[in-house]
């Protein structure tokens, strides 16, 4: 019979496995663009260090502030990456990010099996986790954190000899300090652990393990090697340091990954709070229940059975996150299942108090508690979560494995998830408005780096000094450091806050001076990419200023110089060209669910728009919609083909566009204004019958308009039906709200006469 009980057995059967699906996993999310500023940055950071050593802790990168001192908390992981770019160039960058994000999940398999998760759990954790993080798993430091912090956790897990505790925790955070100042959140894990063990925790206060005298020692250990980097107490201070800058609103205003976590609850409901609410509320009654069997009941029929019963109730209170988030989280899948997560943990946390297992909870809440000033820090939310749902999974894994049905139930969804999970990746279905990883690829995202101009620059001898965009900064240092400098790059402690407060409000501003730029910061050179939201300012006005001349176009940036030599670009031509390329074919095949990428492709025409060609726009925007269709570029289209006065073929468009977009103020107006040109083009060719149906459009889309009822007019009178006309025009009268139909109709003899 398929539902007898049977011994149980694992899930995953071997180690091997277990290991190989980890690898496989994690290797997945490296193998995406390199698109990380602060990569290139840490590369020519790490070049100036191996060739100079006594320039650590100096900045000789950012023209306005040559030799600037700061704390160079990465200066480890900019050496080694910088040598990994040595020894193999891009390719050995690519490899190294594919080997980071293959330690991070081998990390968080180890940290779970020695909490006591079971193999299978250990592998769907990981591809949980990775599914969470999948924004920040870049080849940066923060990556490499994650890994220290999985072996600390570990660490507290393992019974080991004092002694060697202490070693390998020192040794451990010697390695931190000099790779990353996160290594903050590992002092906090060892201090929730000694307060657990203080408390009485119960996993934490057995015969093997270390006692509340030795977790502090422990702790003091850890805090000791702190001070074990080039520039001691500085860079243990370091992160206090940036939480103060964190006070400055055009600080975390300015740079996304810094945004406080409120604005992914932007656009929820009442009623979705509601949603959200009701089935939280019973699922953590339901932990609550002290009659509930503890983690790992004795018996057979036991087994399980509570933690089946919580992490049903968990995931149906977690499901609304995913299928009906706020329109905050709704176009990145990594925030909608960091909520998920969250919720189904966040239920656990109950029980665990209540049987007395501390040091979970107390990490959970702590790195819940880190994560709101900052998106940047929801990641922590992967590791906690683990750390709390481990041992209900591995429980419930226990009680399916009983069953010869239940195994198989529970292997397919593993293999399931696993599978989902690398396909979302691949696929690039993770991306929405999060900055990384975007593309599924190999190399440097030329879409959306500047990487033809930094060539340009290294061709020729523009005159200097550079201006460049904070979001390219890192990369045009990493292309033309040390024989240029920057005007600013991602690394905010290379230079004071008010420098980053002014760059903010004079030159990515909604209204940027050059002359006044000029004058504080003089350039001559400007080198910006399409992608960041400073573009649609800064660009139109060099564009329209006649000393600067654009002499270098891509989809991935420009490069404006004063140069008296320079020859300005032949746009049109230059455009001919770009539009030949296809930037927007994904990696996976789409008959295997590869999505097409509006972004960088849209940035082009969005660039052509912006300084006032919008007929060069829609060359390079009109392909794009058969295979990344969006609002955004709908919009782009419909305004491009209005300037245009063109608008009418791409009716059609707008109209499927609204459909598909309900809610799109923009797109509404488009409509409304298009039906408007096409009515009066066909009015003045004396068109009646053409004309009416797009008047009848735009009076169903606003009833209360005067316009279309003076179209109406005017068709009726083509038309010969004066007494149609005459009732038409009477209608316009009584909607004007203020006086353009009236004016309209006066300044129209033959309209005009129909209301004497």
């Amino acid at each position: 019979m398929s539902g007898r009980r049977v011994a149980p057995r694992p899930l995953v059967a071997t180690r091997t496995v277990a290991w190989t699906a980890v690898a496989l996993l994690g290797a997945a999310f490296g193998i995406h663009y390199l698109i990380d500023p602060d990569l290139f940055q840490h590369i020519a950071v790490g070049r100036e260090l191996l060739a100079h050593p006594r320039s650590l802790g100096v900045s000789d990168f950012i023209e306005p502030y040559p030799d600037y001192p700061y704390v160079e908390d990465k200066w480890l992981a900019c050496v080694v990456v910088a040598l990994v770019e040595r020894l193999g160039g891009i390719d050995g960058v690519m490899l190294y990010q594919i080997a980071l994000c293959v330690a991070v999940a081998a990390a968080w398999y180890g940290m779970q099996r020695a909490w006591g998760a079971s193999r299978a759990v250990g592998v769907f954790g990981v591809a949980v986790a990775l599914l969470v993080c999948a924004f920040r798993l870049e080849p940066r430091p923060d990556t490499a954190s994650h890994v220290l912090l999985a072996l600390t956790i570990a660490l507290v897990a393992r019974p080991a000899p004092f002694p060697r505790l202490l070693a390998l925790t020192a040794a451990l955070f010697v390695v931190w300090i000099n790779v990353h100042g996160y290594f903050v959140n590992g002092l906090l894990v060892l201090a929730a652990a000694a307060v657990a063990t203080a408390l009485g925790d119960r996993d934490l206060r057995a015969p093997s393990m270390p006692t509340v005298p030795q977790r502090a020692l422990v702790v003091a250990a850890a805090l000791a090697a702190c001070f074990v980097h080039p520039q001691g107490w500085r860079a243990l201070a370091g992160p206090v340091v940036q939480l103060t800058l964190m006070r400055s609103a055009t600080f975390h205003g300015g740079i996304q990954e810094l945004e406080p976590i409120g604005r992914l609850f932007t656009g929820a409901s009442t009623v979705q709070w509601v949603v959200f609410a009701v089935p939280y509320a019973v699922a953590l009654a339901l932990a609550a229940d002290r009659t509930a069997p503890g983690r790992l009941a004795s018996t057979a029929r036991g087994r399980g059975a509570a933690e089946t019963r919580r992490q049903a109730a968990a995931a149906v209170a977690a499901l609304p996150w995913l299928v009906w988030p706020p329109t905050g989280m709704a176009d990145a899948i990594p925030y909608r299942a960091t909520m998920a997560l969250w919720v189904m943990a966040s239920v656990e946390v109950v029980p665990a108090l209540l049987a007395r297992r501390l040091f979970a909870p107390l990490v959970f809440a702590g790195f819940t508690v880190l994560a709101l000033p900052a998106v940047r820090n929801l990641p922590l939310v992967a590791p906690a979560g683990l750390l709390v749902l481990a041992p209900a999974w591995t429980a419930i894994e226990a009680a399916l494995s009983a069953r010869a049905r239940g195994r198989t139930l529970a292997r397919a969804a593993l293999v399931a998830t696993a599978t989902l999970v690398v396909w979302l990746r691949v696929s690039d279905r993770l991306n929405g408005f999060v900055r990384a990883p975007t593309r599924t690829g190999w190399g440097v995202d030329a879409d959306r780096f500047p990487v033809g101009g930094a060539d340009l620059l290294l061709r020729t001898d523009f005159p200097g000094p550079l201006l460049n965009g904070f979001d390219v900064g890192g990369y045009l240092l990493y292309r033309v450091h040390p024989a240029r400098r920057v005007f600013i790059a991602g690394n905010t402690s290379m230079y004071p806050l008010e420098f980053f407060e002014a760059y903010m409000q004079q030159v990515a501003g909604p209204s940027p001076d050059l002359a006044r730029i000029a004058a504080r910061w003089p350039f001559a050179t400007v080198v910006w990419d399409l992608a960041s939201p400073s573009s649609q300012h800064i660009l139109p006005a060099l564009a329209a200023d006649p000393r600067w001349k654009l002499v270098h176009l891509d989809h991935g940036g420009v490069v404006f110089t004063t140069a008296p030599a320079a020859t300005a670009l032949d746009l049109e031509a230059r455009v001919a060209e770009l539009a030949a390329r296809e930037v927007q074919r994904p990696a996976l095949p789409t008959w295997l669910g590869g999505r097409a990428f509006g972004h960088p492709a849209m940035n082009l025409p969005g660039f052509l728009f912006n300084v006032g060609h919008p007929d060069l726009a829609l060359v390079l925007a009109e392909p794009l919609w058969n295979d990344a269709p969006s609002e955004a570029l709908a919009v782009l289209i419909g305004a491009a083909a209005t300037r245009t006065n063109a608008v009418g073929p791409r009716l059609p468009l707008l109209e499927a566009a609204l459909v598909r977009w309900p809610a799109s103020a923009d797109l509404f107006t488009l409509v409304f204004i298009g039906h408007g040109h096409e009515a009066n083009r066909l009015l003045g060719r004396g068109d009646a019958a053409a004309a009416r149906p797009h008047l009848e459009r735009m009076r169903a889309l606003q009833p209360q308009a005067c316009g279309p009822y003076t179209g109406l007019a005017r068709a009726a009178l083509l038309s010969g039906n004066r007494a149609e006309a005459a009732a038409m025009a009477r209608a316009a009268l009584e909607r004007d709200g203020d006086g353009a139909c009236r004016r309209f109709i006066a300044s129209d003899a033959a309209l005009g006469s129909l209301l004497l």
